[in-house]
């Protein structure tokens, strides 16, 4: 996997995904799973960060991961894959992402996530 793919700048802002890179998430073994919490973030070209949505990835032995955002922006919601984000509970603000081919790592997720999001927040005519 690559460490960073470019995407489509809009209005002179270009950006950068970089997975892996920042900012570092917490990792927690719980029972039979291992649990990522963390953001998934949107990073400029020069480091700064455009944009960031809270997250969870849970990795259960021999499963794909699930992927949880927290309260995603209006401009993901609307992304072409937003029917994709799933709330879990009203009033919850957590969702769950459903995929046509699942992760099967936090890197991959991660990844998928913050591709989305770029797309989303920085080049519309992708979403």
């Amino acid at each position: 996997m690559s460490t960073s793919s470019k995407v489509n700048s809009r209005d002179g802002v270009a950006a950068v995904c970089r997975p892996g890179i920042v900012p570092a998430w917490d990792v927690r073994e719980v029972e039979s799973r291992r649990e990522y919490e963390g953001k998934f973030v949107l990073v400029g070209r020069h480091g700064e960060i455009l944009a960031h949505v809270q997250g969870l990835v849970v990795h259960w032995p021999g499963l794909p991961v699930d992927v949880y955002v927290h309260d995603p922006p209006e401009a993901l919601r609307r992304h072409r894959h937003g029917s994709c984000l799933q709330l879990l509970k009203p009033d919850a603000r957590w969702f769950k992402l459903h995929w046509e081919k699942p992760a099967q790592t936090f890197d991959q997720a991660r990844a998928y996530v913050e591709q989305l999001l770029a797309e989303s927040m920085v080049d519309p005519a992708q979403s």
